[in-house]
């Protein structure tokens, strides 16, 4: 056996019914055997035997496919797996888990790729146009940086992130939160 992929190791392999029926049909013990051990080297190791112009090893070549699909289901489960327990770990759940994507294409996508918890502060000072307060700005910037116990910053969690839309969004529920200043009353202590 030649050639080779260091990084497969696995403890187990799916054998499916089409392989055994092809191994009922060779007539020899000898290349059922050579058959079987291409096909496990393969699936647990990653080794590739040498093409020695059997049928044996035409058979490899057209299962080869399927080892490797369930080789990557394998391990997307894994990836999930682990991603599931992480986020149970750390008492989060699987959606808070999972990083944002940029968008794709517009200027939200350049300003989503620059955007970190160290530039996050000049960036919403640059895009907030006197929407907020300073007072407010700061406290914006304090909740959208502010670290989950993984350490992402919640705006790094969010599906979307738009920061002007997320200002002008905040800014529509200051007069919620302070509503002495929207209505332009200052309320007296009883």
């Amino acid at each position: 056996m030649t050639g080779g992929n260091e990084n497969r190791k696995a403890d187990s392999c799916t054998i499916f019914r089409s392989w055994l029926e092809y191994t009922s049909r060779l007539k020899d013990d000898a290349d059922r055997g050579r058959f079987w051990q291409r096909i496990i080297s393969y699936a647990m190791d990653g080794d590739i035997p040498a093409d020695d112009g059997t049928a044996g090893y035409a058979a490899f070549s057209l299962i080869k496919p399927s080892i490797d699909a369930s080789q990557r289901r394998r391990a997307a489960g894994r990836i999930g797996g682990l991603a599931s327990a992480s986020a149970q770990k750390n008492n989060m759940t699987r959606a808070a888990a999972k990083e944002v994507k940029p968008p794709a294409k517009g200027k939200d996508a350049e300003s989503f790729a620059a955007l970190t918890p160290a530039t996050f502060r000049e960036q919403a000072k640059a895009t907030n146009g006197g929407r907020l307060s300073e007072a407010e700005l700061d406290r914006f910037c304090d909740y959208w940086t502010e670290p989950n116990p993984a350490g992402a910053p919640r705006f790094k969690l969010q599906k979307f992130f738009a920061m002007s839309r997320r200002i002008a969004t905040w800014a529509a529920r200051d007069g919620r939160r302070q509503p002495e200043k929207a209505t332009g009353f200052v309320r007296m202590p009883d």
